[in-house]
């Protein structure tokens, strides 16, 4: 039943192409059509069923709700999908009501930029140097306990504080 509904309507005004996409994902769900086999029946270009589809296949549900509800532009969808999932989330913030061009420009930023995390943690007091290297709050908990656990070996040692960096390591 797809296939003649989609057909019909695919070079109609009134299909959105977050419609069209939605259609042809379902088409190919329920068929086991590949995308080429579903462009060719069409009369689509496979690149074009690929956009279609992105935000479909790799975005996550709150993309495919902003685009259905119109707040994201149809042509931003497949720049916001090519973003792992936890960066999904902050580009539909960032892109909501925005121009194509600018989700593209605010995808790339967002895809370039680095994540914190790789960056080491680096403390210095007292003329003691420790470095955390996974920033994170797993890392920096992990970071604490065994900062926690050589206190406890100086205290019970009776060491100068200066060996606390050799003891970390």
């Amino acid at each position: 039943m797809r296939r003649p509904r989609l057909t019909e309507n695919t070079f109609r005004q009134t299909m959105t192409p977050i419609k069209i996409g939605e259609e042809l994902f379902a088409h190919i769900q329920e068929t086991g059509d590949t995308d080429e086999a579903a462009a060719e029946f069409f009369r689509l270009s496979t690149g074009y069923v690929s956009k279609l589809l992105a935000p479909f296949r790799r975005g996550i549900p709150e993309l495919q709700q902003a685009l259905k509800d119109g707040s994201i532009v149809a042509g931003g969808g497949p720049f916001i999908a090519a973003l792992p999932p936890e960066v999904q989330v902050r580009a539909i913030g960032l892109c909501i009501g925005k121009k194509r061009d600018t989700i593209v420009s605010t995808c790339r930023e967002l895809r370039d930029r680095k994540p914190r995390g790789e960056k080491p943690l680096k403390l210095r007091r007292n003329g003691i140097d420790l470095t955390v290297r996974q920033p994170t709050p797993e890392g920096i908990q992990a970071f604490l306990d065994a900062v926690a656990g050589a206190l406890r070996k100086l205290a019970k040692d009776r060491l100068p504080m200066t060996v606390l960096p050799d003891l970390l390591r």
